[in-house]
Order: C-alpha cells, then structure tokens, then sequence
C-alpha cells in the first residue's frame, strides 16, 4: 500500500515539473504495487491508468493517451458494486457519478488531438448521454471539448454556439481550468468568422487566469491563439513574439505535438517577411515529426500546403504541385477538416500560377458555399481574390475587378490589413493594365505600401513598389 500511495505522488511531482518518463514511471510502479495484492482495488487503478493518460497528452502522446484513457474507462466500467467505486490507496479524489462521463470526454479530446473528429463526436456523444442531472464541471468540459472538434472540422458557426455553452457552465462550476479552455476555444472560431476583437478579448481572459494558476497547456494554447490573431490582423511582430510564449510553454512541458504547431506558425509568419529558406526549414520539421508520429495530420497536411507555397514564390512550380498532391493526399484520410479548404485554396493558386485559370476558377467555386455556410470570412476573401485573379486571366474584367473589390472590402471590415494590402495589390495591377488609372488608384497602392512597409511583408512590399513606380512613369508619360 505504500508504495501505491508514494508512486503516485512521486508521479505527480515529475508530472508538475514535465519530467514526464519519470512521471509514467512512478505511476507504474504503482500499478506492478497493485497487482501485489490479493485483490487490487480498480478504482485505484483507473486512476492510475488515467493519469499515464494526461502524461502522455500534455506531452503531445496521444495514440499513448488514448490507451491509457481506454484501460482507465475499462477497469472503472468493470467495477460493478458501488461501493468499490472509491480508491483506496492513491492520493486522489473521484467522483462515482460522473467519472465515466469524464473519462469519455478525455478520450474525445485525445481523439480530437490525433485529428479523428468523428470518433471524438462520437465519445462526447456518448459521455452526454450518461450524465446526471447535475453533472457539474464535466459538462462544461463536454461542451468545450465539443467547441475544439467542430471549429477543426470547419463548423465555426457550431463551434461558438458550444463555446459560449462551455463558458457559461464552467461559470456556475468555478473551475479555473475549465474557464480558461472555454475562453480559448470560442476564441478560435471568432478568429475564423473575422471577430478578431471578440477573439482578443476571449484570449486575454484565458492567457490571465492561465498564468495565474500556472496552467501550462493553457498558457501554450492562449498565447498561440493570440499569436493566430494578430497574424491574421496583419501585425507580425506582436504575432511572433505570442508564438515564441506559446513554444516556451510546450518546451516547458516537453510537449512535441505543440512545438510542432509552434514552428508551422513561426514558419508562416517567415513565408510572409520574406525569408523563405527559414520557413522552408520550420515546414520541413513538422512533415519530419509526422512521419515519427509526433505531429497532426491536419498540421502535416497544412505544412505540406505552405511548402507548395514556398516553391510557388520562388517559381518552383513542380515541387509546388508535388507539395500540394502531398498535401490532399495526407488530408484525403481527414475530408472534415477544416485546414483541407486552406489547401484547396492553395491548389487554385497553384493553377493560376500554372496558367489554368478556368480550373483555379472551378476549384474556388466549388468550396464557395461550404465556406459561405461555414461563415469563413477570414477565407472568404482569399477566394474572392483568387476568383478576381482568375476571372482577369479569363478576359472577364468587369468580374475580376468585382471579386477583388469584395475581397478589400471583407479585409477592411475585420481589419485584417495583410490581406488588404495583397488584394489591392491584384486590384491595381489590373487597372494598370486595363490603362484604367485613377488618383484613387494611386492612393489605394500608397495605401498597401504603408501597411506592407508597418508588417515587414518584404516580397509583398516590392511587388507593392513596382506597382508604385509603374504609375508614376504612366503619370509622367501623360
């Protein structure tokens, strides 16, 4: 009994300080210490299998996690009298009427890690159905994790619904933890809707009451979801630094799964400041993960999707189109997700780069709806401005400049500023050639310059420039 009771809290100790191997290692030794007995209580070793479990999730393990969580859900639904449903050796307490539905809700979020939304949907259904009439936290716990499957499935307008309901229920319950999640994962989907304001103020509460309580796992997650933010807003530095936050946290609790998430975006912000050779390095590692089994697939496949993009921007369009195939291929297992309309986009931007624009057309055009539905405005206005590229390459001026002014017109109104400035960009090089030149088309290319010279967007700023100097020679010229 004594060493049951000094493993687990030994394994607690190392848990705390992310020395995780030694962590699974005390909680064994107490599981071989149960077994020692004549009859090993199960409540106990539940607990202990359960506890391997969030071990090997904070570390990013989730195929581990999920064995474990599955022989903690076992043990426990054997226990068949109810008085054997309390432990009696390890250091933990547990509650009998809801634990089988907080075990289930655990499965479904190392499910929803390891990218498989429909079983995790699957579990949370489950865990739903057998909660009492008054479930406390773990219903709280169901509704965010419900939250975080949709908004990676691509169903942002549902993710929110069940991010709001997670918010009021860990409310009423009071667990700090659960409040800081519910703050966070409803903050992901207004990213995506364009309420990036509503994302900020979502995200600060979560970062605060993280530090506060020193939750690593939600220290890494808000700091990355503000990083996220103020990408897509267009102020790289402030995103970087949130990213760089986010990377201590996962370094801190060795948790490969997050410090692969960390370089994909380090990687993305480096797409954008020009300095390909970096991003390339950070894309490469995370495909490199993957393949030992210490990456998502979404991730992988979005990597893959940036490596194509890389390619593109250098003009290397075989190894682009070979990095996107990549891409659809790894996503094809994964069709739900919603990184798989990010890559879509960037297969139509590949096409126009290989000059087929009626096909970059028809790929924006048949993810048009499923992105109206979902209410993507962030990815709206990239497809309005690939249809707008597509259209001009078609010999439809009047659509093309349509689609690229709708596309300014949604950056303008989320605020986010990068995109603006690329937008404008396609939309005044068609003027120029259309010889369509205005002083409202000078000051909207002064415009994307001054935003893309504030983000340190270089290879956008030359294009901007050249742009610049082109309707300065066409106004001497008249």
């Amino acid at each position: 009994p004594k060493c049951i009771l000094y493993g687990a809290k030994a394994g607690d100790r190392e848990s705390i300080l992310f020395s995780n191997e030694d962590a699974i290692s005390f909680y064994t030794r107490s599981i071989t210490a149960l077994g020692n007995l004549k009859k090993a209580p199960q409540a106990d070793l539940s607990l202990l299998y359960e506890h391997i479990g969030d071990v090997c999730e904070n570390s990013g393990n989730h195929k581990e996690a999920l064995a474990n969580y599955r022989k903690a859900l076992e043990t426990w639904q054997n226990i068949k009298i109810a008085t054997q449903r309390k432990p009696k050796f390890v250091p933990w307490k547990i509650k009998p009427s809801t634990n089988e539905a907080f075990l289930m809700r655990k499965l479904a979020t190392s499910y929803e890690h390891n990218s498989d939304f429909d079983l995790a949907i699957e579990w949370l259904d489950k865990a739903e159905k057998i909660l009492p009439s008054r479930p406390g936290r773990v219903a709280a716990q169901i509704a965010a994790t419900r939250s975080a499957t949709l908004y990676r499935k691509g169903d942002f307008i549902q993710a929110i619904d069940y991010g709001l309901r997670a918010l009021k229920l860990s409310k009423k319950s009071g667990r700090k933890e659960d409040l800081a999640y519910a703050h966070n994962v409803v903050a992901n989907s207004f990213i995506e809707t364009g309420e990036f304001q509503k994302a900020i103020k979502q995200l600060q509460i979560s970062r605060q009451i993280s530090y506060e309580i020193q939750d690593y796992p939600g220290i890494a997650n808000s700091n990355y979801n503000l990083g996220n933010t103020y990408y897509h807003l267009g102020f790289l530095e402030e995103a970087a630094s949130y990213y760089k936050y986010a990377l201590e946290a996962d370094q801190q609790m060795h948790n490969a799964s997050g410090i692969t998430m960390d370089h994909y975006s380090l990687g993305c912000i480096l797409l954008c400041t020009g300095e390909l050779d970096k991003a390339i390095e950070n894309f490469l590692s995370v495909v490199n993960e993957f393949e030992h089994g210490m990456a998502r697939r979404d991730l992988t496949g979005a990597s893959l999707a940036k490596l194509s993009e890389a390619n593109r921007m250098i003009g290397n369009l075989k190894e682009a189109e070979d990095y996107i195939h990549k891409s659809l291929e790894l996503l094809g297992a994964d069709s739900q997700s919603g990184i798989l309309i990010h890559v879509e986009l960037q297969m139509a931007e590949l096409l126009l780069s290989q000059n087929k624009p009626a096909e970059a057309k028809q790929k924006c055009l048949d993810i048009a709806d499923q992105i109206k539905e979902a209410n993507a405005v962030t990815i709206e206005l990239i497809l309005e401005r690939i249809l707008g590229n597509a259209y001009f390459r078609l010999n439809d001026a009047d659509h093309s400049l349509h689609h690229l002014r709708k596309s300014i017109k949604i950056a303008r109104k989320i605020g986010a500023e990068h995109e603006e400035a690329l937008s404008i960009i396609d939309y005044v090089k068609i003027l120029i050639d259309l010889d369509n030149i205005s002083e409202e088309t000078k000051a909207d290319i002064n415009h994307a310059v001054k935003i893309l010279t504030k983000i340190g967007a270089k290879l956008d700023l030359e294009r901007a420039n050249g742009l610049l100097i082109k309707l300065n020679e066409s106004t001497e010229a008249q």
